[in-house]
């Protein structure tokens, strides 16, 4: 029989227990904390050398150079984590960083080149070049590309590359690379016939790659899980494909495969993009890999805020030095996730009312769809579209129009995904407003549309209108990626 005062025992031993296991937690976690840190500021000693295309790892305490390696990979135990570090051209111009895009391997994970040496593209150091007229610069090697910005007579540039015919140019400027007509611009230093051609095909060393992790949890691994950390320059969208999947990125990314072989995109900076697909800076959404993990399995889903747990594990890549990366690693906070929801969700009173037909009435639900951003004004360039979506429909389509009314072009969305990034010129051209609105489809029909919302386009090039005679004719050309 149990008496107070032996309960009272038993209830105090039951915390003395509870309490060693609270402080081996959190001894745990701080001998963690220890072992990451050790690691990078090994990491920061052995790599500090680190030039463009060379991999180091600090298990072996050396720097070689990428073309010398198919595979990198590093581990972790009980009471070690290994980084290694790789800088990669991608698609970066020698020109802009000499040292390309930084990659971080952090824990039990392996890279694998799929790039063919043989077909390699290898950038150029490029040559200078002069515009003789007031110069369009284009997304795209045509006269009907996007413009990029515009360039005053006289504007010197960094040319590292050629179209395929030889007629376009691919320079430098201070909003990224662009094309430039070869008939508009003279050159000042070096030759443009020895520039290499630059295709949708291109792919330095290593810009393409299968990336493997193992989720076993010894060590820190389930506090620290394996990750793949891709860092690349401002002002340019750095090309990489992982696993067969194009992502492209203007800032920082991370990347964890976990047991079940989902892969996990978190957005630390800036904005990624992949399948037509906008993830901002502190959101992630993940993709199914094929049983082997070299390939996908279906399409990204699940775009959303990310969660405090991985906040939490993400934070380990805060103890990363800034020495030899772009910028000092940052995970969003939960209050800046915050104003960018704030953003995107407010509706506007005069995007006008949700219209429904009779197309799947009783099976979808339209009742909060409607547009959210942008409703008033739209930067240059790549934008983000969002919608709050209509329940039970199968896709969507992002119309726009002029502001009369005229239908001038349509994407066809994943119903996944209420939100697709465009640079929304490619369609409704050099109108300095337009409107857009969103129809939910189902079985190919539309079941509701919502109402227009109208937006003023503020801040974008305006094309030089004199020019266009300087440029070879307008034809059809094929985007690369999405960057048309």
């Amino acid at each position: 029989m149990f008496t107070t005062k032996r309960i009272t025992q038993l209830f105090g031993f039951l915390l003395l227990i509870l309490g060693f296991q609270i402080v081996i937690l959190l001894n745990a976690q701080a001998d963690c904390e220890a072992i990451v840190v050790s690691a990078f500021e090994t990491m920061a000693e052995t790599c500090a050398d680190m030039g463009g295309e060379s991999a180091c790892i600090t298990s072996t305490n050396e720097i070689v150079s990428t073309s010398d390696i198919t595979t990198l990979s590093t581990t972790m135990t009980d009471d070690n984590m290994d980084i290694g570090r790789m800088n990669i051209s991608a698609n970066v111009p020698l020109g802009l960083s000499e040292v390309g895009m930084h990659l971080l391997l952090i824990g039990d994970v392996t890279v694998e080149n799929a790039v063919d040496p043989a077909n390699a593209f290898v950038p150029s150091n490029g040559a200078t070049v002069t515009t003789i007229v007031g110069a369009n610069l284009r997304s795209i090697p045509s006269a009907d590309g996007r413009l990029v910005t515009t360039a005053p007579v006289g504007t010197e540039l960094i040319a590292d590359g050629l179209s395929n015919d030889a007629q376009w140019v691919h320079v430098i400027t201070e909003q990224g690379t662009a094309w430039i007509s070869r008939q508009i611009i003279s050159v000042t230093e070096g030759d443009l016939d020895s520039l290499p051609v630059i295709t949708d095909n291109s792919r330095t060393l290593w810009q393409s790659l299968f990336l493997s992790m193992t989720n076993d949890g010894e060590g820190c691994g389930s506090d620290f899980p394996p990750m793949l950390y891709i860092q690349g320059p401002d002002n340019l969208l750095a090309e990489m494909t992982i696993n067969n999947i194009d992502i492209r990125i203007n800032s920082d990314i991370a990347l964890h495969i976990n047991e079940n072989n989902v892969m996990s995109l978190y957005t630390m900076e800036g904005v990624a993009v992949s399948d037509g697909i906008s993830v901002p800076a502190g959101f992630t959404m993940s993709i199914q890999l094929s049983e082997d993990g070299r390939d996908r399995n279906g399409s990204w889903t699940n775009l959303r805020p990310i969660e405090d747990t991985e906040r939490e594990f993400l934070s380990g890549l805060e103890l990363a030095p800034e020495t030899g990366l772009y910028r000092t690693i940052e995970v969003p906070s939960q209050q800046e996730v915050n104003e960018l929801l704030s953003v995107i969700n407010q509706a506007s009173a005069g995007a006008g009312q949700t219209v429904v037909t009779s197309v799947g009435q009783g099976t979808v639900d339209c009742s909060g769809f409607q547009p959210t951003f942008p409703l008033d004004a739209v930067g240059p360039g790549t934008t983000p579209f969002y919608w709050d979506s209509a329940g039970g429909v199968e896709a969507y389509n992002l119309n726009f129009y002029d502001v009369g009314g005229a239908f001038l072009g349509a994407v066809t969305v994943d119903a996944l995904n209420p939100t697709y990034q465009i640079d929304p010129g490619n369609i409704v051209g050099d109108r300095g407003q337009f409107a857009w609105a969103v129809d939910a489809l189902i079985g190919g029909q539309v079941a509701c549309t919502t109402g227009q919302a109208i937006v003023q386009r503020v801040g974008g090039p305006q094309p030089v209108q004199d020019s266009n005679n300087n440029e070879p004719a307008p034809e059809p050309t094929k985007c690369k990626w999405n960057q048309c």
